[in-house]
């Protein structure tokens, strides 16, 4: 009995193990969403087009930016003062921490992209990327954002998506 639940107990932590593995090698790149979003003041329908473009740099530090568009086509840029922001992966999450002066105190942005096989959700952990640190506009956030893993694009089709 006891051998038993020891293989299954190994064959799930290596299965486990294989997937955190595809998914690391595999989160490079391009990807683009577009979605039909109304305009409030017309309520006509507009196409919005949010991108995130993720690089592996070394070991577990990936180069991150990115641009959301939500309702009223407001928009989040989603970049550091010189352009892309560092990300480091660990548990297939890429998490970027910075600690910011605000008025009444300094405050931690605490990002995750979360990624699963077929996804990955940004979450703002304590919303203070979205308010604080990054340009958001006031009807969109950065928390529970998602991209489909098949959203990704090749690099000419980035260049010509995002500009």
């Amino acid at each position: 009995m006891k051998t038993k639940i020891l293989i299954a107990l190994l064959l799930l932590t290596s299965s486990s193990l294989l997937y955190i593995l595809d998914v690391n090698a595999d989160i490079s790149g391009c990807y683009v969403v577009k979605e039909k979003l109304p305009e409030l003041a017309t309520n006509k329908k507009l196409t919005a087009i949010s991108w995130m473009k993720i690089e592996h740099k070394n070991n577990n530090i990936y180069s991150v930016r990115g641009e959301l568009t939500g309702a009223n086509h407001h928009i989040c840029t989603v970049a550091g003062e010189k352009g892309a922001i560092e990300m480091k992966l660990k548990n297939n999450i890429l998490n970027y921490q910075s600690e910011v002066e605000y008025y009444d105190g300094k405050r931690l942005c605490d990002l995750n992209l979360n990624f699963s096989k077929t996804k990955f959700i940004i979450t703002d952990n304590n919303f203070n990327c979205s308010k604080i640190v990054f340009a958001c506009g006031e009807r969109i956030q950065l928390h529970e954002y998602e991209f489909p893993l098949k959203s990704k694009v090749n690099d000419s089709q980035c260049n010509t998506q995002i500009k």
